[in-house]
């Protein structure tokens, strides 16, 4: 993958492709991105990882008409299929946060597991850059990774969309440390991208929050009007920052390449910031 360090004629030449569409329309959208990917994720075992932050509804968790797409779509292929998160430390109880949440009645449409990761083993891994993390151990039994990110304004990260949705995948010590700042949650958010590769992201912004991720913490629902979907999660935030700038006052007069999370992501090699738009 492209680095930060380019030469301004690679800067110009290589762009990730980003699928946008202005669309409320999400399982319309869902649909024809799965379609245009059948062929990577058919026959597939297929861990899914929507954001389920707490036990807020849409906008603060993925939109169930998304999800629901997603897995008629692989259960219709019979892809080997789990769906799994682990709800935010001060969010209360994420065993009745799961068992109760919108997402788990979709999920039993399907006869597909909701999995609450901190039911689950963790494991440290150490990346390549000598970081060293506790994910969950459950993703790494399954081959094909697609992510399901809301996209929302935050006050420590700026923004959450593709790359900080990886950050459920985290022990819920970790992510304490992070947020108390004893860890650089930045890196972090970066460095889970070279543990877990999403191959495929669909993110919705027709709505989105502004001045926090999650209602209970003060974001105010925006509409944005929009839904992406690619491969290149920093792409993907890059555009989708460019969205959000123009509907939220705080962003006004800064780049993507800006926020901290992206910056590590790129010189890590996740993804580049330039995009060019595809039709879905």
């Amino acid at each position: 993958m492209a680095k930060l360090f380019l030469t301004r004629h690679h800067r110009l030449t290589m762009r990730s492709a980003v699928f946008l569409k202005e669309t409320d329309d999400r399982a319309g959208f869902t649909r024809a991105v799965m379609n245009r990917f059948r062929k990577d994720w058919s026959g597939r075992k297929v861990f899914v990882k929507p954001n389920i932050v707490s036990f807020e509804r849409y906008p603060t968790t993925t939109h169930p008409d998304v999800l629901r797409q997603v897995l008629r779509m692989l259960d219709r292929a019979g892809c080997e299929t789990i769906v799994g998160d682990g709800p935010a430390p001060d969010a209360g109880n994420s065993s009745r946060i799961i068992e109760d949440h919108p997402l788990q009645q979709v999920c039993g449409e399907f006869d597909i597991e909701l999995c609450n990761l901190h039911d689950e083993p963790f494991r440290k891994v150490m990346t390549r850059t000598g970081c060293k993390l506790r994910v969950s151990s459950v993703p790494f039994s399954y081959d094909y990774l697609i992510s399901l990110p809301v996209l929302k304004h935050h006050r420590t990260t700026t923004i959450t969309g593709a790359l900080k949705n990886h950050f459920g995948f985290l022990q819920n010590r970790e992510r304490i440390l992070m947020h108390a700042r004893l860890r650089n949650i930045h890196k972090s958010i970066a460095e889970l991208h070279n543990v877990f590769r999403a191959n495929l992201i669909i993110m919705d912004g027709c709505r989105t929050l502004r001045a926090g991720q999650e209602i209970r913490h003060g974001g105010k629902v925006l509409r944005l009007g929009y839904m992406l979907a690619g491969q290149d999660p920093v792409a993907l935030d890059s555009a989708g920052f460019n969205l959000m700038r123009n509907i939220i006052p705080e962003l006004e007069g800064m780049q993507a390449i800006g926020i901290e999370h992206i910056r590590h992501a790129i010189r890590l090699g996740a993804g580049i910031p330039d995009y060019r738009k595809a039709g879905i």
